[in-house]
């Protein structure tokens, strides 16, 4: 009985942890693969800010630890009663497991953000013929985009930013540097 007490206790643990390692969302926060990747930096100026929450979500891998910790415990837990008292209790803890993973994985990994409206100007000389055929003409567009909130990075209305996009698509904003 007391085997069977630490085997749920460590499962238990596995499950409610396996969702809690997350990538950030903010604009400083890179994968491996995104670290020395060439990206397109445009100016941009602040023009709206909205705090906004940023639900997490569990990983795929979480949620198979999850499945598979939770099955192997229910399946345990059954004992050495039939074989149909096994399969029920490893089915049952398997769904437990998953919707533990979930519920860890959400909780761990939600964050305060914000959403920012920015402007972005463009040169633009393309007229009836095409490229060239034109007036030099600024083209101003509005974009917006969450990211996770950075510490001590505080955005301003008005304020002078960059947005960087790399050929993913992976999107930020990030203040211009004072120096």
């Amino acid at each position: 009985m007391r085997k069977k007490i630490i085997i749920s206790a460590l499962l238990g643990a596995t499950i409610l942890t396996s969702g809690c390692a997350t990538q950030g969302l903010g604009s400083g926060d890179f994968t491996r693969s995104q670290v020395r990747r060439v990206v397109s930096t445009q100016p941009a100026t602040v023009v709206s800010i909205r705090h906004v929450h940023i639900d997490g979500e569990a990983s795929a891998g979480a949620q198979s630890v999850g499945s598979i910790a939770g099955g192997t415990l229910g399946a345990t837990l059954g004992g050495h009663k039939s074989a149909s008292t096994r399969l029920i209790g490893g089915t049952v803890g398997a769904f437990l497991g998953y919707t533990a993973a979930n519920l860890a994985g959400a909780a761990g990994s939600s964050a305060k953000g914000v959403e920012l409206t920015i402007e972005t100007e463009t040169q633009s000389n393309t007229g009836a013929f095409g490229p060239g055929t034109g007036p030099l003409r600024t083209v101003k567009k509005l974009i917006t985009i969450q990211q996770q909130l950075t510490p001590g990075e505080d955005f301003q209305l008005g304020e002078n930013v960059f947005l960087t996009i790399d050929q993913a698509g992976v999107s930020r904003v990030i203040k211009r540097s004072n120096s």
